[in-house]
C-alpha cells in the first residue's frame, strides 16, 4: 500500500516517499491525515485535484482524515482524490461542537486576588513590601501575573505559580522611589484590593543642646559631672543615632540613641574629672567648657605674691565686711601682674611688714569661695580699686605705714571705683 497525506504548505493531498517527506517537497512536519491507499509511489506528477473544495483548517483537537474516493486511473498511474461537500458539513459541526465543549469543559486554572496588605508608612528612598493573597480555583496549575499600580502607574510585576486548589501569600518589593507624601497602591484587575501609604520624610538628626552639672565643678566635692545631651530629630520617621561624647578633645563614650520623629530625645552622660581647670565637653559641634575649681579658704593673712620683699614699709589691711577679700598691689606704671597680694578673711585684719618703696596701685576684690588653682573668688566676686595711689617710701631708721580698711562705719575713706575682671591684676 502507498501512503498519501494533505501537506499544509501546498493544501492538498500529496503521495508520501518512504521517509515520510511529500513528493511536492516539503517535509514531513508539514504533513498530517496520513493513510494507506491502492498504488504504488512513483515520482510523477503531483495528483491532480478534480474538484476544488473550501479550505478546512486542521484542528488540533480532532483530526479528521479525507474520504478516499474510488476515482478513473490517470496515464501516470495515480488514483485522484476529492472529498465530498456532503462530508464536510458534517465534520465542520463536529470539530465546531468539539471546540465548543473544550472551551466550555476543558480544565484550566482559576485565579483569584482575595487580600491586599500595604504598610500605612515607609521611608523615603526606602523600598517596601506588599503583600498579595491569591489562589488557584482552577483544576489545574497555571501561572498568573500580579501587577501592582502607585497612583495609578505600573511599578512592579511578579509572576505565581500556584497547583490547583493552591493558596499563596505572594510578598512583592516595590522601589523607592516615590518622593514624601501619601500614595494609592493597588492591585491591578481586581476591584477594591488597594490601601494607602504615607512616605515620610526620613530621620535627620542634630544635637539640641548639652547641659553639664554642676558647672563649676568643686574637684574637692566631686569629680564627677553629669552631661545631657539632647538630640532632635527633625525628619517624620524614627531612626537611630550615635552620639558620640568628647571630654577635651577625646571621645569618652559613643550611645547609639532612637528618636521618634518630630521630637527630642536627652540623654545623660557621666564624666569623670581628674583635675581643677578648664575642661571642654563636646558632642558632635557642640561645646560646653566646664570650669573646674579647686575651693579652699586660705587662712586669714595668707600673702598669696609677694615680689616686694625686702623693705621697710608696713601695709595694714582691716576688712568690717563679712565677705572675705584680696588685696592686691600693682605697680603704677604696669598694673597687669600684681606684685603683692594678702588674702584677709571677713572681720579680720593683717600687716605686711617689709615693703620696698614705691608708688602702687591698690586693687580688691570682696566674695567667697576662693579657688586655690585659678586664685579668685568663685562666687559673689565684685572687683575694685582706690583712685589714689599708694606711695610708699623710706629713709634711715623712717618708714611708711599705709592703713587700708573695708567696711568704715564713720567718717570720709579713700574714693574707689569698681573695675571689670579682665582688668584686675594677675595674681
Amino acid at each position: 500500500m502507498a501512503r498519501a497525506g494533505f501537506c499544509r504548505v501546498c493544501g492538498r493531498n500529496v503521495w508520501l516517499t518512504p521517509a515520510g517527506d511529500g513528493d511536492c517537497g516539503h517535509p514531513v512536519q508539514e504533513i498530517e491525515n496520513v493513510y494507506e491507499t491502492e498504488g504504488p509511489f512513483s515520482a510523477g506528477p503531483a495528483i491532480e485535484e478534480i474538484a476544488t473544495e473550501p479550505e478546512v483548517v486542521p484542528v488540533a483537537v480532532a483530526p479528521v482524515i479525507a474520504t478516499e474516493i474510488p476515482a478513473r486511473k490517470t496515464a501516470g498511474g495515480f488514483k485522484r482524490f476529492v472529498t465530498s461537500p456532503k462530508k464536510i458539513v458534517p465534520v465542520a459541526l463536529a470539530l465546531i461542537a468539539l471546540i465548543v465543549l473544550g472551551v466550555v469543559f476543558f480544565p484550566r486554572p482559576e485565579f483569584v486576588a482575595t487580600a491586599l496588605k500595604v504598610p500605612s508608612s515607609t521611608v523615603g528612598g526606602e523600598d517596601f513590601d506588599v503583600l498579595v493573597e491569591v489562589a488557584n480555583t482552577g483544576w489545574v496549575k497555571g501561572v498568573y501575573e500580579l501587577t501592582i499600580l502607585v497612583d495609578g502607574q505600573a511599578v512592579k510585576t511578579a509572576s505565581v505559580d500556584l497547583a490547583a486548589g493552591a493558596e499563596e501569600e505572594v510578598r512583592i518589593t516595590i522601589p523607592g522611589d516615590q518622593t514624601p507624601g501619601s500614595y494609592e497602591v493597588k492591585l491591578a484587575d481586581w476591584e477594591g484590593l488597594s490601601g494607602v501609604i504615607q512616605v515620610m520624610v526620613p530621620a535627620s538628626f542634630e544635637i539640641a543642646g548639652v547641659d553639664v552639672s554642676p558647672n563649676p565643678l568643686d574637684i574637692n566635692k566631686a569629680k564627677q559631672a553629669t552631661v545631657a545631651v539632647k538630640v532632635a530629630n527633625v525628619g517624620e520617621a524614627g531612626g537611630s543615632h550615635v552620639v558620640r561624647l568628647a571630654v577635651n578633645g577625646e571621645v569618652v563614650e559613643e550611645r547609639q540613641v532612637y528618636v521618634m520623629g518630630e521630637s527630642v530625645t536627652e540623654e545623660a552622660f557621666t564624666i569623670g574629672i581628674a583635675e581643677p581647670g578648664s575642661c571642654e565637653v563636646t558632642v558632635e559641634d557642640v561645646r560646653v567648657e566646664i570650669a573646674v575649681h579647686q575651693v579652699e579658704r586660705p587662712a586669714n593673712g595668707t600673702v598669696l605674691v609677694n615680689k616686694l620683699d625686702g623693705g621697710k614699709n608696713r601695709v595694714t589691711v582691716t576688712n568690717n565686711n563679712p565677705k572675705d577679700v584680696v588685696v592686691v598691689f600693682a605697680n603704677a606704671s604696669d598694673d597687669k601682674t600684681a606684685l603683692l597680694a594678702v588674702f584677709v578673711a571677713g572681720g579680720s585684719s593683717r600687716t605686711i611688714r617689709g615693703i620696698k618703696d614705691g608708688t602702687y596701685i591698690c586693687y580688691y576684690v570682696h566674695g567667697a569661695d576662693w579657688c586655690a588653682h585659678c586664685k579668685g573668688f568663685t562666687t559673689g566676686a565684685v572687683y575694685g580699686r582706690f583712685e589714689q595711689n599708694s606711695i610708699l617710701k623710706s629713709s634711715g631708721s623712717s618708714y611708711t605705714e599705709s592703713n587700708v580698711t573695708f567696711g568704715i562705719t564713720s567718717g570720709t575713706g579713700t574714693p574707689t571705683e569698681n573695675v571689670g575682671a579682665g582688668a584686675f591684676p594677675t595674681i
